[in-house]
């Protein structure tokens, strides 16, 4: 738009490792995306790992190329690298129930069969709505969190004898948190629903 006479010049190729783009969000998203970057005339290539990136000189001149694992090369110019994420090997060795190799939560981010002590957020953890990885995800999963043990939990008597076998049981009304600035805590109650579930709440 800004350079059209350099338009017949760049050619873009997304490398993707896996079967698909987006594979955290739902797969209708990530099916509209992968149309939508095909028809700018954008090369996906699907299923396609790195290897390695080799420098070579062809009659003096300096040329970069991306090897991939299947054997094939391409020449670029610039490179963007985004790499996957994995979990730790805290979370792999755990005897947690894992799925995509993240641990599952219930609907107050509690792990199942734990009394309700245990908990997960963020990127290790799947919730039953199924959110992606994202900072403002886990954002507002700790926040929930923090009101969660500041208001109920921590009423439980945790190191009492008595309650070794008792399950915590889960909070009582949460706001959301839309807005994180304290300036601007009182539209969470005036835009949000509370409840006792944890509930994300797009900003965007």
């Amino acid at each position: 738009k800004w350079y059209p006479d350099l338009v017949g010049h760049i050619k873009l190729t997304l490398v993707e490792a896996g079967p698909g783009i987006l594979g955290s969000f739902d797969k209708a998203l990530s099916e509209y995306y992968l149309k939508r970057l095909k028809e700018q005339n954008i090369d996906v290539r699907l299923n396609t790992a790195m290897s390695g990136i080799d420098e070579r000189y062809i009659e003096g001149e300096q040329i970069t190329v991306a090897k991939f694992a299947d054997g094939r090369e391409i020449n670029f110019g610039a490179m963007v690298w985004s790499a996957g994420l994995a979990s730790v090997k805290l979370i792999d060795n755990s005897n947690l129930t894992l799925e995509r190799n993240r641990i599952v939560v219930d609907d107050y981010l509690r792990v199942p069969d734990a009394l309700g002590r245990v908990y997960a957020l963020g990127d290790c953890a799947l919730s039953p709505d199924n959110l992606p990885p994202t900072a403002t995800v886990a954002e507002q999963q700790a926040l929930y969190l923090a009101d969660c043990f500041n208001n109920y939990y921590s009423k439980f008597g945790v190191l009492d004898k008595k309650n070794d076998d008792v399950e915590v049981t889960p909070p009582g009304d949460v706001t959301p948190y839309l807005m994180p600035w304290n300036i601007l805590s009182v539209l969470n109650k005036l835009f949000c629903k509370s409840s006792p579930k944890f509930q994300y709440k797009n900003r965007g």
